[in-house]
């Protein structure tokens, strides 16, 4: 299936923008993907034809079917799962990285979750595939940044879970890569990992804790 461009499109029916900024993809897992075009910046960060870009096109589309591509700059960075990022010249969004689950504010490891988010994309022209909105009205995304001088294309999430700065959130997950991406995180001890059992919690369980019971976590 070819990549549609359209004057007006959305994702479920929702969110609507302009084609200046958005380009919708939809690459079911047994459907060839040749056609497919790969989303890309007007300084041509993202160039046409990067077997890097069109292979990540190619796998968001198995994995979640219908996706939107955008490329924007992130302005600013909420927490270690969550960012605001600019597209055009006037569109801001909130961005929830999709598949992954970072410390909450005050639980262990959450700055140095933030910041190492922080130093992955903030300031930086990046490219996202939206899967889904959530409930709070932030984009769903799978954030991915150049790094090494444009040699190696990034997938954010798995970097994130990579060096113990975030869970794999089952609950969502779909993403297997991912889900090796934390067993190897564990083995190694990365981050979050190398914390002792009764401080290491889960970002799902914190947020069903009384404060009382997280102050003993802190």
């Amino acid at each position: 299936m070819s990549l549609a461009m359209h004057s007006s499109l959305s994702l479920s029916g929702v969110r609507h923008v302009g084609w200046l900024a958005m380009l919708t993809i939809a690459l079911m897992t047994l459907v060839p993907a040749s056609g497919a075009e790969p989303p890309r910046a007007q300084n041509g960060t993202y160039p046409a034809n990067d077997p890097k870009v069109d292979a990540e096109v190619v796998r968001m589309g198995r994995l979640y079917g219908e996706v939107q591509w955008e490329v924007g700059k992130i302005i600013g960075i909420v927490d270690g799962d969550t960012a605001d990022i600019k597209i055009g010249k006037r569109r801001i969004e909130r961005l929830r990285l999709n598949e992954i689950d970072a410390p909450e504010r005050g639980a262990p490891w959450s700055k140095r979750s933030t910041q190492l988010l922080s130093e992955l994309i903030f300031g930086r022209e990046v490219m996202i595939a939206i899967t889904d909105w959530d409930r709070d009205d932030r984009a769903v995304v799978r954030t991915f940044v150049w790094s090494n001088n444009g040699k190696v294309l990034v997938d954010v999430s798995q970097e994130m879970i990579q060096q113990g700065a975030a869970w794999y959130f089952k609950r969502f997950g779909k993403d297997r890569v991912l889900l090796l991406a934390e067993s190897g995180a564990r083995k190694a001890g990365s981050g979050l990992w190398s914390l002792p059992d009764n401080q290491r919690v889960p970002p799902w369980e914190w947020r069903k804790m009384p404060k009382t019971v997280r102050d003993q976590h802190r």
